[in-house]
């Protein structure tokens, strides 16, 4: 597995992991089986002027960009 890919920063996700690359693998699994976020749920949020919620949307989706390495 590359360390690292043009938007995704595997080493910066491991070392919050504690270097557990199986658990990565778990999680990254876990989320393309059953995501958290989905762009519909933040498009209607901001159609129905429902800024709340879309900020909870979005500080979710940062948070498991994080997690996965996602930063860039």
């Amino acid at each position: 597995m590359p360390n690292t890919y043009h938007f995704i920063d595997i080493e910066q996700a491991l070392e919050l992991m504690g270097n557990d690359k199986e658990l990565y693998k778990e999680v990254l699994a876990m989320y393309l089986k059953e995501p958290q976020f989905s762009n519909e749920e933040l498009q209607q949020a901001l159609l129905q002027h429902d800024y709340d919620k879309a900020q909870k949307l979005v500080h979710l989706l940062k948070g498991i960009a994080g997690t996965l390495g996602a930063t860039k």
